[in-house]
């Protein structure tokens, strides 16, 4: 009757997210660690990495713009004071903040700030930190330095599970509620951007739902609504042709490379590098 859904009814429109993409990792103290910590905390600070192309602005809980080299006390010095904090702790995290929309946010410190204090009520914890937003690249980005120790002096040791999912969540929340959703239209011309990047995309992820033996087949018969997706895989698989990582084998069926999606992430990571050499050159007054 009137209650049966018809057949031939569209399937649900392609749901699209404020993606964020975010990496982490946890580094010892002993050794040299901690000259490699102060490093880091240098190399986000650097030239060349702020919006006009300056040395990138550091901030954080008690952490404000002086350069962390200068001054001898501690306390006139929060950046400083912020390293030596950390000396003698067993490890502190460094993390990678990348919102996909992060060229749209209206700040992108006061979206890490927020991030930290839902990190915060997530963990039971103060968190000592400091970030530096850095431009350099395509993407605008944001280096998060934690100190591993909770606010009553232990050991801060957050879940692996929380590291590799929940995080880049509650990053992605903040993004949505700030920006709203993705719209269907918005959503498409962001997919049809991905068909030539040289660098791991969502439709390069879709092609692992659907992998058969090794194959995939663009002539099976999609949903209705789903057409304009099948194309943009298509003009993919075209792409990843030319860079040597699938092959057309005939009758609408493709090969895919056994490594093709480690070998686009390398190639967006190698990416990223070179734009940034790029930049510090043409800052030198290099060609």
């Amino acid at each position: 009757g009137l209650s049966k859904r018809s057949s031939g009814s569209s399937v649900r429109p392609m749901a699209f997210y404020r993606r964020v993409v975010v990496k982490a990792s946890i580094k010892k103290m002993a050794g040299h660690g901690f000259d490699s910590f102060r490093k880091h905390l240098a190399y986000i600070e650097r030239d060349g990495t702020d919006e006009r192309g300056e040395r990138a602005k550091r901030y954080g809980s008690g952490i404000d713009d002086i350069d962390i080299e200068a001054g001898e006390e501690g306390e006139s010095n929060p950046a400083k004071a912020f390293a030596d904090r950390c000396k003698d702790d067993r490890h502190h995290f460094r993390f990678v903040v990348t919102p996909e929309d992060s060229s749209s946010l209206l700040s992108l410190s006061e979206f890490t700030t927020d991030l930290v204090t839902q990190m915060e009520t997530d963990l039971g914890t103060k968190l000592d930190w400091v970030a530096a937003d850095h431009y350099d690249t395509g993407q605008p980005h944001t280096h998060l330095v934690i100190r591993g120790v909770r606010d009553d002096g232990e050991d801060l040791v957050i879940p692996r599970k929380y590291i590799s999912h929940t995080l880049r969540s509650r990053a992605q929340d903040l993004v949505k509620m700030e920006l709203g959703p993705v719209t269907q239209i918005e959503g498409r011309v962001r997919l049809a951007h991905q068909v030539n990047a040289e660098r791991f995309t969502g439709i390069d992820k879709s092609f692992a739902k659907e992998i058969e033996k090794g194959e995939l087949n663009m002539s099976k018969a999609v949903p209705k609504g789903r057409v304009w997706h099948r194309q943009l895989q298509v003009k993919r698989l075209q792409k990843l042709s030319q860079m040597g990582l699938a092959e057309n084998i005939g009758s609408g069926r493709w090969s895919l490379a056994p490594n093709y999606d480690q070998a686009l992430k390398d190639m967006g990571e190698r990416g990223d590098i070179i734009k940034a050499i790029h930049r510090s050159l043409k800052d030198e007054g290099h060609a």
